[in-house]
């Protein structure tokens, strides 16, 4: 009889804690000011950003507005001060809600890690959740795959 070998057992059982451990990336394709793009959803983000970078990009830019009149000091999970230089009020489209959403994003110079320029925070999840009639105790997680729609109670 064949036995599996001691490592090839314990690679294979860091591999599976591992995997839960660690989830997938939470992004999803939106279009913004008629432009589709890959964005990062966090709901742990009370703020949405796009970076200059992108903003830069886009074929259409919608107008910066300045942040001055507003003195806001927003800070990341580790406490560290994010940097913003301005803001734009935009159309945003997801899949999940058939009409645009009036968006607000900061603008950030910064570059985030992988291929994603913008991320949504829960300003614009607020606006979904408003525009598709969704309960605000139902958790709403937007996927590039599907849309899951779970009411609280049965979260665990």
């Amino acid at each position: 009889m064949l036995r599996k070998s001691p490592i090839v057992e314990e690679m294979k059982e860091f591999k599976e804690l591992i995997q839960k451990m660690v989830g997938g990336v939470n992004t999803a394709k939106i279009t913004l000011n008629g432009e589709e793009i890959e964005a990062l959803i966090d709901s742990g983000s009370q703020v949405s950003t796009i970076t200059e970078k992108l903003y830069n990009n886009l074929k259409r830019k919608p107008d910066l507005h300045q942040m001055e009149d507003f003195q806001l000091e927003l800070r990341s999970a580790n406490g560290g001060i994010i940097p913003y230089t301005r803001y734009i009020h935009t159309e945003i489209k997801v899949s999940m809600v058939f009409e645009p959403i009036d968006g607000i994003l900061l603008v950030v110079p910064l570059e985030y890690s992988g291929n994603t320029n913008v991320l949504i925070g829960t300003n614009v999840i607020r606006e979904i959740r408003r525009k598709s009639n969704i309960q605000e105790n139902t958790e709403c997680h937007l996927s590039a795959q599907h849309t899951v729609i779970k009411p609280m109670q049965y979260r665990k």
